[in-house]
């Protein structure tokens, strides 16, 4: 059975709730079970909303660039991570008023989204 895809979902479950402690002990096990599976920058996504949700913006957009710098690098231009990583990001940036590179990476993301969804018509 596959632990990490679970800690993620319960993470996920754990962040909706306000259980910010929880949530984060969560994304970082699912990080510690398999720290080189394909879904890892899922999880660093999950990972990245906890310092959002606290209001620590800075931390939560270093999360957000690292984890997209991850996914170019380690999962390629197609991966459902690089799509997360441009979508929080870009989020992100435009709650910090930066909407010229917020907008940018939310394109990037839908752009992604257009290609894989052509790809499996």
């Amino acid at each position: 059975m596959a632990l990490m895809p679970i800690c993620v979902d319960l993470g996920d479950s754990m962040c909706a709730l306000g259980d910010l402690a929880d949530a984060k002990a969560l994304y970082e096990g699912a990080l510690a079970l398999d720290p080189d599976a394909p879904k890892v920058a899922v999880t660093l996504c999950g990972l990245g909303r906890v310092p959002e949700h606290l209001g620590n913006l800075q931390g939560a957009k270093a999360s957000y660039q690292k984890t997209l710098t991850m996914a170019e690098t380690q999962d390629g231009p197609e991966s459902d991570g690089l799509v997360l990583a441009c979508t929080h990001l870009g989020n992100l940036l435009l709650q910090l008023g930066d909407r010229r590179r917020g907008v940018a990476y939310l394109k990037r993301g839908a752009a992604r989204i257009r290609a894989l969804d052509e790809r499996t018509d």
